[in-house]
């Protein structure tokens, strides 16, 4: 099955980044290097966080198991900051980031954070139509098999 993908699935740098795809960059406003979760084919991302001792209404929770690439959290969880949901624009490559990728997660992992994002009015119509498009390819794909491509 031949899945949507959008122009800007890969960018200039020729650095693909999929839906549930895991990056690493130094993030200048948290002044630090940060975990950035892909959601579409289009490079809209949130980030995975150390979990606080204040949690937000649209963060998600997601155990160390669905994310062994990463060193485990003293509680065993990490949290899905979907109140904040970033897009990279067209002239800033992963590449120049000096991103790292770091891993996946899987196919029911992703779906369950855009059904999430989704069902909770957090994003902008643009983006929770591209999430959308993103939860009908996962569940039409073998019943929410992980993509194939390069790296996908």
């Amino acid at each position: 099955m031949t899945l949507y993908r959008s122009a800007r699935a890969m960018n200039a740098e020729s650095i693909e980044a999929c839906p549930g795809d895991v990056f690493c960059w130094y993030s200048t406003l948290a002044k630090k290097h940060k975990y950035h979760l892909f959601l579409t084919w289009d490079f809209d991302y949130v980030l995975l966080n150390t979990p606080k001792d204040r949690q937000y209404p649209a963060d998600f929770k997601i155990h160390s198991s669905q994310i062994q690439f990463l060193t485990p959290t003293s509680c065993q969880f990490s949290t899905v900051s979907c109140g904040t949901l970033l897009t990279l624009s067209n002239g800033q490559g992963l590449r120049t980031l000096n991103t790292e990728f770091v891993g996946n997660v899987s196919s029911s992992t992703l779906l369950q954070i855009l059904r999430h994002i989704a069902n909770g009015g957090m994003a902008k119509p643009a983006v929770t139509n591209r999430i959308s498009g993103v939860i009908a390819d996962f569940t039409l794909n073998a019943g929410g098999q992980r993509l194939t491509s390069t790296r996908c």
